[in-house]
């Protein structure tokens, strides 16, 4: 293994064994003829991968898929039933809730024995204990044993733990969700900093933002098998449709192709096109698609319809794109989202999030679906890309979206293909006019605010 490499797997397998109960364990221990009572449960199949030192690595995956297995055996919790683990460095792992603490022990007994284990000597933990506690910031608990802590009191400890012993390879599965969000925010700064200081990070979560945002690359588990890896927006992209895929196939599906019109137009009067020199080149940008649907032509234009990548504060940008359906589909949903240099999501917006909004039944295939967003930009000064989507909903599902609850959205729509960084744009200053500060501010966007002042 090259010195650049922290983690190298190969061919990595797990295998349970699977007993109806604990008779036939027996039984099978004690047959003569080697007997098997049970049936092989593969939680890894043959996954290989590499991760870089000093690489943020995302694990996507829906529950039992195999992720936390994967973590267990690259800490060393678990053995594998088969394949290599090479890991370069020290690791230090934040597995599920209650891993590695003993309940009895109080906090401060548990974060000397943690550094023991980890092979730190009482001086070394003696150096790092202030900031241990500071960070944890659990108060007169750190005395307590740790089974009477609660689920963010005991996170708080295990994350300060894990992360200020400086690790080379830090592990952390789903952890995070569990504290409050400034706590979040706290450790989600710790992971910058180590990060900046070369640390190769493997980060288990749910939530696809946190690992676009977050991690440089992801991998995708299905079944114990790994289906992709590669940049983690495209990843997380696949997940979710893999999701949503899932979601369909238990939801029967009611294409009627014939309901389409030969010509929709959803606002026929203020529809905006721009001209075919307009459009942008997309032969190089990589679709997440099931192969339902592909982009054909993308442009970003200013109020005169005319391509630009440069718009003032407070100006309106159009972002138009356009598809092939290869196969028919229920309701066609188009959208978008906004990320900053950071890959924050700044705002995002698909069809279904407006008011009386006309759209088909259905699309037969090989129909062209053409969308115009009309985005106002009261933005911060800075560079921002748009990734852009086609997702379809069952009709029944679209017509009583109010129903829903933004988080229950995805649950009744099915992403078919997306691009991302689909179009990259600069926001620059306003100037002032006459001495106007109103749309001056900090921070990324601008929002609606009043002010009032007394002083008695």
């Amino acid at each position: 293994m090259s010195d650049d490499i922290a983690i190298k797997v190969e061919n990595l397998t797990k295998i349970y064994k699977l007993y109806n109960s604990p008779t036939d364990r027996l039984k099978e221990a004690l047959s003569p003829i080697r007997r098997k009572y049970h049936h092989d449960f593969h939680a890894l199949s043959e996954v290989s991968f590499e991760v870089k030192k000093g690489e943020s690595l995302g694990i996507l995956g829906v529950n039992g898929s195999g992720k936390s297995t994967l973590l267990k055996i690259l800490s060393g919790v678990l053995t594998p039933s088969g394949g290599s683990v090479s890991v370069n460095g020290k690791v230090s792992a934040l597995l599920e809730l209650g891993a590695g603490f003993n309940p009895e022990l109080t906090g401060l007994e548990n974060v000397y024995f943690n550094g023991t284990l980890m092979g730190y000597s009482k001086a070394d933990i003696d150096d790092r204990l202030d900031n241990i506690l500071k960070f944890a910031d659990i108060g007169e608990f750190i005395y307590q044993p740790v089974k009477s802590y609660s689920s963010g009191m005991f996170v708080r400890l295990a994350f300060s733990v894990a992360t200020i012993v400086d690790p080379d390879i830090l592990i952390v599965d789903e952890a995070l969700s569990v504290g409050d969000v400034f706590f979040q925010q706290k450790c989600y700064k710790r992971l910058e900093e180590l990060r900046e200081n070369n640390v190769t990070i493997l980060f288990v979560t749910h939530g696809v933002g946190d690992v676009i945002q977050f991690c440089s690359r992801a991998l995708l588990l299905h079944k114990g098998r790994l289906e992709c890896v590669g940049a983690a927006d495209k990843v997380a992209r696949r997940y979710l449709q893999r999701q949503q895929d899932e979601h369909y196939k238990e939801v029967p599906r009611t294409i009627v192709a014939e309901l389409d019109e030969p010509i929709f137009d959803s606002d026929p009067e203020n529809f905006v096109w721009p001209d075919s020199q307009h459009f942008m080149d997309i032969s190089g940008v990589e679709t997440v698609s099931n192969g339902i649907a592909s982009f054909t032509r993308v442009a970003l234009c200013n109020e005169n319809l005319m391509a630009s990548k440069v718009f003032m504060q407070g100006e309106v940008a159009y972002l138009c794109f356009e598809l092939e359906l290869i196969s028919p589909i229920d309701v066609p949903i188009g959208g978008f989202v906004v990320r900053n240099q950071k890959n924050v999501l700044i705002h995002g917006r698909s069809m279904m999030f407006y008011n009386n909004m006309k759209l088909p039944r259905s699309v037969r295939e090989g129909r062209i679906l053409r969308f115009t967003f009309g985005l106002e930009l009261n933005l911060g000064v800075g560079e921002y890309t748009v990734d852009i989507g086609l997702s379809t909903s069952r009709w029944e599902d679209y017509e009583n979206r109010k129903q829903y609850s933004l988080q229950q959205m995805p649950s009744i729509s099915r992403r078919l293909c997306s691009l991302s960084s689909a179009a990259g744009f600069a926001v620059t200053q306003k100037p002032f006019h006459d001495g106007n500060f109103d749309h001056l501010h900090i921070g990324v966007c601008n929002m609606k605010t009043n002010c009032s002042m007394s002083v008695k």
